[in-house]
């Protein structure tokens, strides 16, 4: 949603991605003081969201889960973070933007924008 608010409000396209450190949550055990892990990736949410309704321009794991490897939609829309530092990272640097002068910018005169008077 981030991706889609900010280029709808700034009339701009400019790449978004994510990078994800881990996929793990803390979480009680029967036992006091101890704890466990699980998962928080939600396949079906992030096809829905991230790949469906707002596709973002790269989405990185550090610790990849193995059902983002195995899973053949998932693979496709997620990768390591190396892929991100030996390839895509230089793509994106490389795709030059929208220029200055392709930008509207509203002036304001005395507190007030130009297109109120």
């Amino acid at each position: 949603m981030d991706k889609f608010l900010y280029n709808r409000l700034t009339d701009t396209a400019l790449p978004h991605i994510a990078i994800f450190l881990n996929d793990v949550l803390r979480k009680r055990v029967r036992r006091e003081n101890e704890f466990g892990i699980s998962a928080t990736f939600l396949p079906g949410h992030f096809k829905a969201y991230t790949v469906k309704l707002n596709p973002l321009d790269g989405v990185y794991y550090c610790d990849i889960r193995p059902n983002m490897v195995d899973d053949t939609f998932l693979s496709q829309h997620i990768k390591t973070i190396d892929h991100f530092f030996y390839t895509d990272l230089w793509e994106l640097l490389n795709n030059h933007g929208q220029s200055l002068g392709e930008i509207a910018i509203e002036r304001e005169q005395n507190g007030v924008e130009e297109n109120d008077t």
